[in-house]
């Protein structure tokens, strides 16, 4: 309930980003249950060209579109990974006419297991996933399905 009523107090305008950021990550949590992440890759990268470049750009900027991201997740009632949320993420910043990148990094602390991270960067600067993004060391080529799925 407290969350219903955090939605309704934004402005229309927010109000309608968090929504559709909300719909963007349950898409992207199904299809990254469903699909090898190829296809997925394949699929944001249409979405995300669906919207039209550059058509909506003053609309929002970018941190209000990622601040969608992020209050959307937070709110459902199911967990949203970090890649989930960049993915999410890169069609909502694209279909505004944003540039977005998908940025997948590694790290292997000294005496642990591999760890995994997925954030979102736009003209150069990270948007979402920023809380540790720093420790990891970028993929240069997507990983296969099953790192997607560690994730």
């Amino acid at each position: 309930m407290v969350r219903l009523r955090k939605l309704l107090r934004l402005p229309p305008r927010e109000r309608r980003d968090v929504l559709a950021a909300a719909l963007l990550l349950l898409g992207a949590r199904l299809v990254l249950t469903l699909l090898p992440f190829g296809i997925v890759r394949t699929l944001v990268s249409w979405l995300g060209r669906a919207g039209g470049a550059g058509r909506h750009r003053n609309e929002a900027p970018v941190e209000q579109l990622a601040r969608a991201v992020r209050l959307a997740a937070d709110g459902l009632p199911v967990s949203t990974s970090c890649l989930v949320r960049a993915l999410a993420g890169e069609v909502l910043l694209r279909r505004r006419g944003y540039p977005a990148h998908l940025c997948i990094g590694v790290a292997h602390p000294a005496g642990s297991a591999w760890h995994a991270h997925a954030w979102l960067e736009s003209d150069g600067r990270v948007v979402l996933g920023a809380e540790g993004a720093g420790r990891f060391t970028a993929l240069q080529s997507p990983p296969s399905r099953s790192l997607s799925a560690d994730l």
